[in-house]
């Protein structure tokens, strides 16, 4: 799903959660998808994710965006290196989960 405002913006589902990707921009807006504390980025809080194994695989859809930077709900946001910590956030819990 797309939204045209005025540049276009696509709608991304993760469980609990709706993301918002912005091409034009380069902005993710992962909502509470992902936290960004202590300069750390880090999955969902678990305390409010339902099913947290399936929060994190979703993560992934994040990856396959051309993007530069995060806006979260509660953190500040993420300018630089922003898609390349992502990556290195899913290659963790990818080995963590081997």
């Amino acid at each position: 799903m797309a939204l045209d405002w005025p540049d276009p913006i696509q709608v991304i589902h993760t469980p609990g959660s709706v993301s918002l990707y912005i091409p034009s921009k380069k902005v993710v807006i992962v909502g509470d998808a992902l936290q960004y504390r202590f300069k750390r980025l880090a999955g969902p809080a678990r305390l409010v994710t339902a099913d947290y194994p399936e929060a994190l695989r979703s993560l992934h859809r994040f990856a396959e965006l051309d993007f530069e930077t995060i806006v979260f709900s509660h953190f500040p946001t993420l300018k630089r290196n922003a898609k390349q910590r992502l990556e290195a956030l899913l290659d963790s819990v990818e080995r963590k989960g081997s």
